[in-house]
């Protein structure tokens, strides 16, 4: 039976706060797929109570796998004078290798990508791309983009009537974080060592040793409320 469906936050903080003593007020920084979330909530003795929350409806990890297509489509119609986006299945190709790339660069500096028969040219001539993107080129790409999350952050904090600096942790929680730029913007923008919690690890030695993912909070939190009530 269902007993209770919480929103990933509530369930990021549940996972990080269960069995801590003392009382402490936490920032759930949720940057996923296709949302932005920021959560601010005060933790005490297994009690949880939400201060303030803000969102982006339209911000996430899919629009950083766009603007990675977008650039390789560039690449791609300098070379061939051909555009993959005005080809549905050629851009598909193009949004799955990027969604591949920036995983890859959150562990790597460079990345290379071979994307073989993207489109046929005279004669049936196979055209092929070849691209080459590095992590500081994807970061001062994605920088405006990401900067979108702050101004919710602002709202949050506003509305809750506090400052970045009155929280005492943070939780990172969506694959997007795994991204060394979003841990750094977050930790100049918060002046806080970021808290995470989760059973996955991200192994590169620069990226985050570990991450807080949705599946994880909901596992872990899932568990607190199920011997709560038991």
């Amino acid at each position: 039976d269902v007993l209770r469906i919480i929103n990933e936050p509530t369930a990021a903080a549940l996972a990080y706060g269960y069995g801590k003593q003392k009382p402490e007020r936490v920032a759930v920084f949720d940057l996923g797929g296709g949302t932005f979330d920021l959560t601010i909530l005060d933790l005490e003795n297994d009690v949880f109570e939400v201060i303030a929350t803000a969102g982006d409806s339209f911000l996430g990890g899919d629009d950083v796998d766009l603007l990675i297509a977008e650039m390789m489509s560039d690449t791609f119609l300098r070379t061939h004078r051909w555009d993959p986006r005005s080809d549905r299945q050629a851009y598909e190709r193009l949004r799955a290798a990027a969604e591949w790339a920036k995983c890859q660069l959150s562990g790597d500096q460079s990345v290379e990508l071979s994307i073989e028969e993207l489109h046929y040219g005279a004669g049936g001539k196979r055209l092929d791309l070849e691209f080459e993107l590095d992590r500081l080129e994807l970061e001062k790409a994605v920088m405006p983009l990401l900067a979108r999350s702050f101004d919710v952050c602002n709202d949050a904090f506003r509305e809750a009537g506090m400052k970045p600096t009155d929280v005492d942790s943070v939780v990172l929680v969506g694959g997007s974080t795994r991204m060394p730029l979003v841990r750094n913007m977050v930790t100049e923008y918060l002046r806080r060592s970021l808290a995470t919690r989760s059973t996955r690890t991200w192994s590169s030695p620069k990226a985050p040793r570990s991450m807080a993912t949705p599946s994880a909070a909901a596992n872990v939190s899932a568990l607190v409320l199920w011997a709560a009530w038991h």
